[in-house]
């Protein structure tokens, strides 16, 4: 007999964050975007369906902010998970809710943060790979070996 903790058997009751976490919003999130995709099969945020729905108070809140995409490099590629963001003290925060992260994508496509961030890759697994080489361990000899840097972006007005 398989006991039961939170609704789940317990085997699985310790693997699963709990609701309106960042580690569950980043589950979902990679389960909407496919995680596990083939490199071919990646988009760039430029090329992504555009929202038709319009979150003004997001918009004022991430320019108030200062709020930008934390968009990551290595010699390959600009890649970014979709839910991380720089506040404009460089502070790294997130994830971004739905509706935020809707908003952000489309001034991303209208070209609020440079041309650069339309290429960016959303790729977690890369991002998170630059993301632990450069900020969570940083070793000098790996950032140089493998060209890692952080996208730099200014928000633009328009």
């Amino acid at each position: 007999m398989v006991r039961v903790h939170s609704g789940l058997p317990f085997k699985y009751a310790r693997n699963c964050p709990r609701a309106g976490s960042p580690r569950a919003d980043l589950q979902r999130f990679s389960r909407s975007q496919s995680a596990s995709r083939s490199m071919a099969s990646k988009k760039r945020v430029g090329s992504l369906n555009r929202s038709s729905k319009e979150f003004p108070s997001c918009r004022d809140q991430i320019e108030k902010q200062g709020l930008v995409p934390h968009i990551l490099c290595d010699a390959k590629d600009m890649y970014w998970d979709g839910l991380s963001t720089t506040d404009n003290t460089g502070r790294i925060a997130g994830p971004l809710s739905s509706s935020f992260r809707a908003e952000m994508m489309k001034m991303i496509q209208d070209g609020r943060f440079g041309e650069g961030a339309k290429l960016a890759l959303i790729d977690l697994a890369s991002y998170w790979r630059v993301r632990d080489a450069l900020v969570t361990w940083p070793s000098q000899e790996r950032i140089e070996q493998e060209s890692l840097t952080a996208l730099k972006i200014k928000i633009s007005t328009i």
